[in-house]
C-alpha cells in the first residue's frame, strides 16, 4: 500500500460496440458523481471498441500502474461490466485496489463498492460480474450460431471476399459469394503452378 495516496477519483470508461453506452455518456454519469460526493476528478481512462473480457487494455493498464503509485484513493466507473465482463479480472481487480487502499464506486450501480471480504459485498458483486460474463458468452454463441446459419445457406458472413470472389445481393436482398473471373483465372494459375512445384 502507497505511504500517500493522492485523494481523488480516475473515471474509467470502456465500450465493446458502439450499441453500448458512449464513453460520453459514462464520462458525464461518473462526473456527475464526483461533483454530488465532493471527490475530485483527477483523471480520465478510456478504451474504446475493447471487450470488458480482456484482462489487459491499453488503458485500463495505464490506469492501474497510475494508482499502484499512489496517485488517486477512487476508481468511478459507470457500471460493473464497464470494469471487467470476467469474473476472475473482476475480483483480481478489487482485491490488488482493495489492498492498494483505492476504493470503487459505480455511478449507476449502488451494490457496487464497499469491502469484499463481508459476505454481502462478495455476494452482490459476484452475482453482477457472473451475470455480465454470461451476458457476453449468450451474446457471442448467438452471433456465432447466426453466421453458421449463414454460411449454410450460402449467405455472405461479412469482411473482405477472398481473391476470386465478390459479393453479390441477390433479388431476395441477401448477399452472397459469386466467381470474380478476373481474379478466379488468377487462383487457378497459382495453384497450378504451385501443385507443379513452384515456391509460395
Amino acid at each position: 500500500m502507497a505511504a500517500e495516496r493522492t485523494h481523488g477519483a480516475y473515471i474509467y470508461c470502456r465500450y465493446s460496440t458502439e450499441h453500448q453506452h458512449s464513453i460520453a455518456e459514462q464520462v458525464d454519469a461518473c462526473t456527475r458523481l464526483c461533483a454530488e460526493r465532493g471527490i475530485p476528478s483527477l483523471g480520465i481512462y478510456a478504451d474504446e471498441a475493447v471487450s470488458g473480457t480482456k484482462l489487459s487494455r491499453a488503458n485500463f493498464d495505464r490506469m492501474m500502474a497510475d494508482l499502484r503509485a499512489g496517485l488517486a484513493d477512487t476508481v468511478v466507473i459507470y457500471d460493473q461490466s464497464r470494469l471487467m465482463r470476467n469474473v476472475v479480472g473482476w475480483f483480481a481487480t478489487r482485491s490488488e485496489l482493495q489492498d492498494l487502499g483505492v476504493q470503487v464506486i459505480s455511478a449507476t450501480q449502488s451494490h457496487v463498492g464497499g469491502d469484499i471480504r463481508k459476505s454481502d459485498v462478495f455476494m452482490m458483486e459476484s452475482i453482477q460480474a457472473t451475470y455480465d460474463q454470461m451476458h457476453v458468452l449468450i451474446s457471442r454463441e448467438k452471433s456465432t450460431n447466426k453466421l453458421h446459419f449463414m454460411a449454410r445457406n450460402g449467405e455472405h458472413t461479412g469482411g473482405v471476399p477472398a481473391l476470386g470472389y465478390k459479393v453479390v445481393t441477390g433479388q431476395d436482398g441477401k448477399k452472397r459469394l459469386a466467381v470474380e473471373p478476373d481474379e478466379a483465372k488468377i487462383v487457378r494459375r497459382i495453384f497450378a503452378e504451385y501443385a507443379e512445384g513452384k515456391s509460395y
